[in-house]
């Protein structure tokens, strides 16, 4: 993940301290590409959120986001906007969204996956753009 560091002052990333928003979200295909990316960003030393179904329910997330703060947070479009909806993740503050592009074993990318096309899709337009909209700080990119 080196283009967060040319993206982003690592400084900033590591002290970031908005509640509810983080810094950076990427959506990923799937848990598992989710603990990948994860794993690669440990190398970072930045406090990361788990937004996916394996390993928390969505209330120990809620919870999790509602407390502290995370200069990154990786997850699946669907627990990513069940999130959403209930308020207690947010794009207020977040400075990038990316858009995991890797593909699975079978070819599949979160934007051709039919589990999670539809629910990327309606993230980015219902939850991103809008956003950029209100202010233009806000940058969407595919990784």
């Amino acid at each position: 993940f080196f283009f967060l560091k040319a993206s982003i002052s690592m400084k900033k990333l590591k002290n970031w301290r908005s509640i509810g928003s983080p810094m950076v979200l990427i959506v990923c295909l799937s848990a598992r590409r989710a603990v990948a990316v994860l794993k690669e960003i440990g190398k970072l030393k930045v406090r990361a959120a788990k937004l996916f179904a394996k390993h928390m329910e969505v209330s120990q997330q809620q919870s999790m986001l509602e407390q502290h703060s995370f200069g990154i947070a990786v997850g699946t479009p669907h627990r990513i906007q069940v999130l959403c909806d209930q308020s207690s993740l947010s794009l207020e503050k977040t400075k990038i969204v990316i858009l995991d592009s890797h593909s699975n074993q079978k070819g599949f990318t979160v934007f051709t996956l039919p589990d999670t096309a539809a629910e990327t899709a309606d993230f980015v337009t219902k939850r991103v753009l809008p956003e950029i909209q209100k202010r233009k700080d806000l940058k969407l990119g595919i990784f």
